[in-house]
């Protein structure tokens, strides 16, 4: 304490107008903190409301574009199945034709992938313009 009224003691002496404009510096300083403050809580809270909307957005993107690639790679698991069973008939049946024709299937199938069709999925989802999506 008695160091503070030292440092006190050899401060000049102040006028009462001097007092007041310090005081009112004080007060619009505060006031002017609590616009900022309040403005930042109103960014911080739209920032939050977009940050949970776009995190749905991507949810929803997740999980259309998981629900396609199952579909497709079951569709196609499926049918090379079926094909390999074709191709397993024709050697049992010794049927050049029938091994032939699943050779070529089977090979077609394994060139057209459902990954080339699920990068225009997802730019399609990205696409506020489309309005829906067939698969």
């Amino acid at each position: 304490m008695r160091e503070l009224t030292k440092v006190f003691s050899k401060t000049p002496a102040v006028s009462p107008k001097q007092a007041l404009d310090g005081f009112n510096m004080l007060v619009s300083a505060y006031q002017e903190y609590g616009i900022v403050r309040e403005q930042h809580q109103t960014e911080r809270t739209r920032i939050q409301a977009n940050k949970e909307i776009e995190l749905a957005r991507l949810h929803h993107q997740a999980e259309l574009l998981e629900s396609y690639l199952k579909k497709e790679f079951k569709q196609q698991n499926e049918t090379i199945d079926k094909m390999f069973e074709r191709l397993d008939r024709g050697i049992e049946e010794n049927n050049p034709q029938l091994i032939a024709l699943a050779m070529q299937n089977i090979e077609n199938i394994v060139k057209s992938s459902p990954l080339k069709e699920a990068l225009q999925i997802v730019s399609d989802i990205s696409d506020p313009n489309v309005k829906s999506i067939q698969f």
